[in-house]
């Protein structure tokens, strides 16, 4: 993910917040957000919608990898304990105005990372759970402009969903909310591999990639 803009108090607004200025003092540009690292979290409190600071990513019950994101269409299962609770309790907005997918390259043998942002511009605000102090990001099947790239994406809600994401509706909201982003509003573009290494946080990162160089032809 990547969270680029320089002005923490345009962010808050876009987010539809009010605050005084300077009311995060530990905001910055990001361009390499990765899995472990805290990132904003926009959720509904006690008093109204609160932004915090939480890790990406669950350990694992069962053991293996780290768990980033969570398949929408399981987290709707009635029986997927898993996220069951999160999906009742634990619902939060991620934003974002940027995200990462990998597409193989024809054969096979190489993959190239592709920086994905609105067509417009806006922030992205993907639908999470948090879990045991931790957020996932919910997937869904790829919209058109994914599709050619990667075959899932996160869940993108349009502004006007965002408070029925988070009232007491929500859950029940979910299957017509976390649904694949309408067809033109995602652009891509081919960036560097130094996204693949977390110690890489700049914007080198979501700078177009240079064209390969053509074969010449022998004949």
């Amino acid at each position: 993910m990547s969270l680029t803009g320089p002005d923490p108090d345009a962010f808050i607004e876009a987010l539809g917040l009010t605050t005084h200025p300077g009311a995060l003092p530990d905001y910055r540009p990001r361009y390499n957000i990765a899995p472990t690292q805290p990132h904003w979290l926009l959720r509904r409190g006690p008093t109204g919608r609160t932004l915090d600071r939480v890790p990406w990513g669950l350990p694992n019950p069962r053991g293996g990898a780290l768990l980033i994101n969570a398949r929408s269409e399981r987290a709707l299962e009635p029986a997927r304990s898993l996220w069951s609770t999160a999906l009742r309790r634990g619902r939060c907005v991620i934003p974002a105005d940027g995200f990462f997918e990998w597409h193989r390259n024809q054969g096979g043998a190489e993959k190239t990372p592709h920086w994905f942002r609105r067509t417009d511009g806006g922030l992205l605000l993907f639908a999470g759970l948090v879990e045991r102090g931790r957020f996932v990001v919910l997937t869904t099947a790829p919209s058109p402009d994914v599709a050619p790239i990667h075959h899932r994406m996160p869940a993108i809600l349009e502004p006007e969903a965002v408070g029925l994401w988070l009232s007491d509706a929500g859950a029940e909201a979910a299957p017509e909310l976390l649904v694949p982003g309408r067809r033109g509003l995602l652009e891509a573009t081919p960036v560097s591999k130094r996204v693949n290494d977390v110690r890489n946080d700049d914007p080198a990162c979501i700078r177009p990639a240079p064209p390969a160089p053509r074969q010449q032809s022998l004949f």
